[in-house]
């Protein structure tokens, strides 16, 4: 009897053994912390996700060939793994995997971008320790680039931005820059999206009178809540329903002005606007525009990267082009004030008018996107092969491990609550 009890149990152990070797491809579990990167890829739709992804696929040597969404080989991308996700073009359900790429194990979870889909996203950045958000070169900031903006900051995930696209007609990642500091708000990891904030603590504010309601917002650049304007104005409908008199109380030479409700929005929507941008820079610089984009300038490095080879795998460093080489000092002047705003050390050295070294500056930025301060921007074009390769870089660079990511737990406090967004991991009893 305890012969076949053993002979059960090694056959149970044997086939967990390989579930768990399966469910953590391989050899992650042996692998240490500093070493894997939880990461996923989202933005809106028709961006290029799928597509950056079938590119890390073929660079980090998981896939021999690369085939294009909705290809014309009938193949589609890897990551489309449903038949209606390749008939259509679109990704429909979240797909993961995983890559090696500088002895780093990368996780990957490419979400859908369409507004209908946008509960995989949700259930994915529950999960996730960072996130790549990519922004068509073209279009921008755009609608559902705005809702997963939000559910990044709602779990408190540290992002990098990806500019895709910069070979199509009318692309500008200068524009697309601009739209990112103007549209979307920074939140500070652990920072509470409230419009109502303590007036010491803030350089610069404005006090609102609603009827015999008073309320005071910050203006503080790059670090407020995303969602502030938006309470602020919901706290001016409540009390417009309860008084339909309130209005902007100004002292201005002991001047009191009266403001519609509609002319209050507007004036606060100038405010937020320009006040509560998303403290983002460039880590690359375009090289030609449109048809002629031919390559990347390392802001950080100072050099040229060009992509040869068939399929851009070959990366050749050269000296920057002589007409890019102010806007390249400029830029990485601009690159080292917007860290040392959210950085202490790094700071530091701004002040002593010290140039900080490329590791320096490096270890600078990892610190501002952990703690969710700054956001590194990416150049490139997945479908011509630029591009996608420094983008794995700075995912290993800047983006957290693991045991670098503060867990957090809910609290049960009611047993009939339902359970319908747990998973089970592999080694859990059933």
């Amino acid at each position: 009897m305890s012969c076949i009890v053993k002979t059960i149990q090694h056959a149970f152990f044997k086939r967990a053994k390989k579930f768990q070797l399966r469910c953590f491809c391989d050899e992650a579990e042996f692998l240490p912390s500093e070493k894997i990167r939880n990461i996923g890829i989202s933005a809106h739709i028709d961006s290029g996700k799928t597509t950056v992804t079938e590119r890390i696929l073929y660079y980090a040597g998981r896939i021999k060939e690369m085939h294009e969404v909705k290809g014309k080989d009938q193949v589609g991308a890897t990551m489309d793994f449903m038949e209606l996700e390749r008939q259509r073009g679109i990704t429909i359900q979240s797909a993961a995997t995983y890559v090696h790429w500088k002895n780093v194990m990368v996780n990957i979870i490419d979400t859908p971008g369409h507004v209908d889909f946008t509960v995989e996203v949700e259930r994915a950045l529950r999960v996730l320790d960072g996130a790549v958000l990519i922004l068509c070169g073209v279009a921008g900031v755009q609608s559902q680039t705005f809702t997963v903006y939000r559910q990044i900051n709602r779990y408190n995930v540290p992002f990098i931005a990806f500019v895709n696209k910069l070979d199509r007609q009318n692309a500008n990642a200068h524009r697309v820059l601009n739209s990112m500091r103007e549209i979307l708000a920074h939140r500070p990891c652990g920072a509470k999206a409230s419009a109502v904030t303590d007036v010491n603590s803030c350089s610069r504010w404005r006090r609102l009178v609603c009827g015999a309601v008073s309320f005071t917002f910050p203006i503080i650049d790059n670090c407020a809540s995303s969602n502030g304007a938006f309470l602020l104005a919901l706290h001016l409908a409540q009390e417009k329903r309860r008084n339909k008199k309130f209005m902007l109380v100004k002292q201005v030479r002991h001047i009191r002005i009266r403001l519609s409700f509609s002319a209050l929005l507007l004036i606060l929507h100038f405010i937020f606007r320009k006040r509560l941008g998303l403290n983002a820079a460039f880590l690359h610089l375009p090289i030609g525009t449109e048809n002629n984009f031919s390559g990347l300038v390392d802001i950080i490095n100072q050099h040229a990267l060009f992509f040869d080879g068939p399929q851009g795998e070959v990366i050749r460093k050269d000296e920057i082009p002589k007409e890019m080489r102010a806007e390249s000092q400029d830029r990485l002047f601009e690159l080292i004030e917007h860290v040392s705003n959210v950085d202490d050390i790094l700071g530091d050295l701004f002040l002593l008018e010290k140039k900080p070294t490329a590791d320096q500056l490096q270890a600078a930025i990892r610190r501002a996107v952990l703690s969710r301060k700054f956001v590194p921007v990416c150049l490139g074009s997945a479908l011509k092969n630029k591009g996608v390769q420094p983008l794995l870089d700075a995912v290993i660079n800047y983006l957290p491990n693991p045991s670098e990511v503060e867990n957090l737990a809910n609290i049960e406090i009611d047993m009939n609550v339902s359970s319908a967004g747990c998973s089970r991991t592999s080694n859990e009893s059933r």
